[in-house]
């Protein structure tokens, strides 16, 4: 619901109830809502991490230890997670079964990094080119810091050409 979403994520309905008018066509909703406490940002644990320095997905956290709860703010790390490139799986999400006495609910944090080394070879076929062909090479952990590096070669009939990259 959105109150849970932002300060009260162990917010329950405590009551509700509806009272229907037939005649008129109405009805009159009630309901009572227990907020809880406001909850906030615990530690993250992070796993999963094998060649690339944890640094990288802490610095990606859009929130801070002891920041009040957002779940939207949690999505966007997820999201910022799966669009970095070092890993092809993500989860992330607050244990909120494990809060803390003072309100604190940890974040777990599970990855799966991307293999270490990616070829890509590939054909194209252009109406006015021709046949022609690609090949692409990517590194995801050069001078192992988590710093991605590519090469792309292309060429047809007339024109053939070299990208280098690092990120």
């Amino acid at each position: 619901s959105t109150v849970q979403k932002r300060k009260y994520p162990l917010a329950k309905i405590s009551e509700s109830h509806a009272q229907i008018n037939k005649e008129n066509h109405t009805a009159e909703l009630s309901v009572v809502i227990n907020s809880n406490p406001v909850v906030y940002f615990g530690e993250v644990s992070i796993d999963g991490t094998q060649r690339y320095p944890e640094s990288i997905p802490r610095n990606l956290m859009p929130f801070s230890h002891g920041d009040v709860y957002d779940f939207d703010k949690l999505a966007d790390y997820q999201e910022n997670l799966e669009q970095d490139g070092h890993y092809g799986t993500v989860a992330a999400y607050a244990d909120l079964d494990n809060v803390s006495e003072d309100y604190f609910t940890p974040v777990k944090v599970n990855l799966v990094e991307v293999p270490r080394q990616k070829v890509d070879v590939g054909l194209q076929y252009d109406t006015s080119d021709g046949v022609g062909t690609r090949l692409g090479y990517t590194h995801y952990n050069m001078f192992k810091r988590g710093y991605t590096g590519s090469a792309v070669l292309s060429a047809n009939r007339y024109e053939q050409s070299l990208g280098l990259g690092i990120a």
